[in-house]
């Protein structure tokens, strides 16, 4: 018997699949089904018993690699010491930035403007401005520590808005059948 933990990220109604890691069974759940807290799951087929945990999500979040430039001075295409990182994660109403710089640079509720491409074949530029949520640490050492930034946008107009919708929409589609 072996335990292990799955994380199944929810998002609004639909069915989620939890596969077993010891044999690679398949259970689908409806959302409406899942718990707002950690389960048990036991495998009929092997006898593994493993722990899932659910994470509610308003929207659906692609995860990425795309570099980004931002800044808290204004369009980091204009400024000179604008800092560079890696989205990781994006959705319609957000993104999460990963790059090294100090912890004290950016805090919740700062404003920061950035400019990415989506890397499909439109290459719309998305370039606006954002509400920092939360700062994270990913390795606390005393010399460039790497950090998470879940950013917000604040007013995306409508054509940055459809571009990304479809970019999301496409590459969601790309993953489910490959």
């Amino acid at each position: 018997m072996q335990s292990d933990v799955q994380v199944i990220k929810q998002y609004g109604s639909h069915i989620s699949s939890i596969r077993c890691n010891k044999c690679g069974t398949a259970r689908k759940f409806y959302s409406y089904q899942l718990p707002r807290t950690d389960f048990q799951v036991h495998c009929k087929k092997c006898d593994n018993n493993f722990l899932v945990r659910v994470e509610k999500r308003k929207k659906f979040r692609l995860k990425t690699r795309m570099t980004v430039s931002f800044s808290k001075w204004g369009d980091p295409r204009e400024v000179t010491n604008c800092s560079i990182g890696n989205i990781v994660n994006l959705s319609v109403d957000g993104f999460c930035i990963d790059y090294y710089g100090s912890p004290k640079e950016f805090k919740p509720g700062d404003t920061i403007y950035f400019s990415f491409v989506l890397p499909d074949l439109t290459r719309e530029e998305i370039n606006n401005a954002g509400i920092i949520k939360w700062v994270k640490r990913t390795n606390p050492n005393n010399f460039g520590q790497k950090l998470l930034l879940g950013v917000q946008f604040s007013d995306l107009d409508m054509h940055q808005r459809k571009a990304l919708g479809f970019f999301l929409m496409g590459e969601t589609n790309r993953n489910l059948n490959p």
